[in-house]
């Protein structure tokens, strides 16, 4: 990819900000919380991010993506210092696209990848696995071929130093209504789970459907304190208006122990986290089951035990917008934080950038909202260990393409742009 840097607006709380165009734009004083974009001239997304340590940051995604006659991307990393500056990026890549979904720190200091290729041009999706040290440089890249498609959404580090990745698994020669509509995962056909685990240079050593018959969305997964597995997804009902919450416990051979369910109304899983104290944290959103465009979709925390009981559910939003939270993290205090987005219209209307903090009961603290006049993404969060807080995703610049886009706050939220 060009380290050439498009020079396209996003409007911002009214603000024109500009990224990737000289003079140095204005909220890059070091002093301030700050905005940053990254991406070349076409889209670039973001997905996933973790500390570096210095303090700076690297975001995964997926860089030059194009959705034409002829669908390419590459898997992109940035490395950004304290500020949010630019210190390096790097693609990998080939024929056809190659996407990064999610980043994790390996035990020994490198980065690990994961997400999905079509490099092998026969236009079928492969889970990919790539590793590389903490100067972006390459030390192995794995694709695990399967007899359908599958796509890597999470990867976590077992115990025995391996690896596990979480996918959806599409088979082509079952298509759903509607399957590729917002919010259904954007494949062509239905979906279940499927795990792979690698030892810790990547290669195979199993692998497992989980295949109920309806149209399962992988959304997190996180490694259990026993070596076993929790999996978070959306079984979706199209066209009915009740999709459910699935969570699923395996152990550390991928045999089932538990699930549990969540069918109330229109309920989606969008992330997982462990807390400190041995309890999970699902994230998603909830809208009632007569609200068939989800117009009044509120933000929707559960919290579980160990063995998957619901401790408490809590559900909250402004009832004339949707309210989405799309990533979570614990916070030091042991409460969580969420980012997400919140519009009036999936379809037609700009989404607010919003950042919802909540106690470890989970009662609202605070909630900032950022209005914008753009679409976003944002469901990655990192809180440093001054309190601050660097919330990552995408947004649609001025030209209609995609950038990486960083946003800094204070330990409240607090802007100062």
């Amino acid at each position: 990819m060009s380290t050439t840097r498009k020079c396209a607006a996003a409007l911002l709380s009214g603000i024109i900000l500009v990224g990737g165009c000289a003079p140095q734009p204005w909220w890059s004083d070091p002093d301030a919380t700050w905005i940053r974009s990254y991406g070349g001239e076409d889209s670039d997304v973001g997905e996933g991010i973790v500390p570096a340590d210095d303090g700076g940051l690297f975001i995964a995604g997926t860089a030059d993506l194009q959705f034409g006659p002829e669908p390419r991307g590459d898997v992109y990393l940035v490395r950004t210092d304290s500020s949010g500056e630019l210190v390096w990026e790097k693609t990998y890549g080939g024929a056809g696209i190659q996407a990064g979904r999610s980043i994790i720190r390996a035990r020994d200091g490198g980065l690990v990848i994961a997400g999905e290729s079509s490099s092998t041009g026969d236009g079928e999706r492969d889970a990919l696995l790539i590793k590389v040290d903490q100067g972006g440089n390459l030390i192995w890249s794995r694709t695990f071929e399967g007899p359908l498609q599958e796509a890597a959404v999470a990867v976590r580090q077992t115990g025995d130093g391996g690896y596990i990745l979480l996918c959806d698994r599409v088979d082509p020669e079952d298509p759903v209504a509607d399957a590729g509509r917002a919010g259904y995962g954007g494949y062509d056909a239905r979906s279940s789970l499927y795990l792979i685990r690698t030892d810790g240079e990547g290669n195979l050593l199993w692998s497992r459907d989980y295949d109920s018959g309806a149209n399962t969305l992988a959304s997190s997964g996180i490694l259990a304190p026993d070596g076993g597995f929790l999996i978070l997804a959306t079984v979706t009902h199209y066209p009915e208006s009740n999709d459910d919450i699935l969570l699923l416990k395996v152990d550390e051979r991928g045999d089932e122990v538990w699930s549990r369910t969540w069918e109330e109304g229109r309920s989606y899983g969008y992330d997982l986290v462990g807390g400190s104290d041995g309890t999970y944290l699902i994230v998603g959103s909830y809208a009632p089951p007569d609200d068939v465009d989800r117009s009044e979709a509120d933000h929707l925390f559960i919290k579980v035990d160990a063995e998957g009981n619901e401790v408490w559910h809590r559900s909250f939003g402004d009832s004339r917008m949707m309210d989405w939270g799309y990533g979570v993290t614990e916070s030091r205090d042991g409460g969580y934080l969420v980012p997400g987005t919140r519009t009036k219209d999936l379809f037609r209307s700009p989404e607010d950038i919003s950042l919802t903090r909540i106690d470890e009961n989970g009662e609202l603290l605070w909630q900032q909202i950022f209005p914008t006049a753009t679409h976003n993404m944002f469901g990655g969060v990192v809180e440093r260990p001054d309190g601050s807080i660097v919330v990552a995703g995408s947004t649609l610049m001025g030209d209609g393409t995609f950038d990486v886009f960083l946003i800094e706050t204070d330990s409240e939220g607090n802007a100062r742009w």
